[in-house]
């Protein structure tokens, strides 16, 4: 093989990784949002929220304010 073709190869290579990593961390986050209401479409104030992911066990915890939104 020729040195410039494994060069190229090897750019090539490195910035397909340096793409695949750059891509997965930019999904690692996120957020979530929403009002919590009862049954009569009331909002709830000092309500307790936990969101789990199920996949890594993660929970996180957020008390709704006075309009009822975590």
């Amino acid at each position: 093989m020729q040195p410039q073709f494994i060069l190229r190869f090897f750019v090539l290579a490195v910035s397909f990784t340096f793409l695949l990593t750059q891509t997965a961390f930019a999904q690692a986050t996120g957020s979530l949002s929403g009002t919590v209401k009862d049954p009569n479409e009331a909002i709830v104030q000092g309500a307790t929220v936990t969101v789990k992911n199920s996949a890594t066990n993660l929970t996180r915890t957020a008390t709704t304010d006075e309009e009822g939104r975590w």
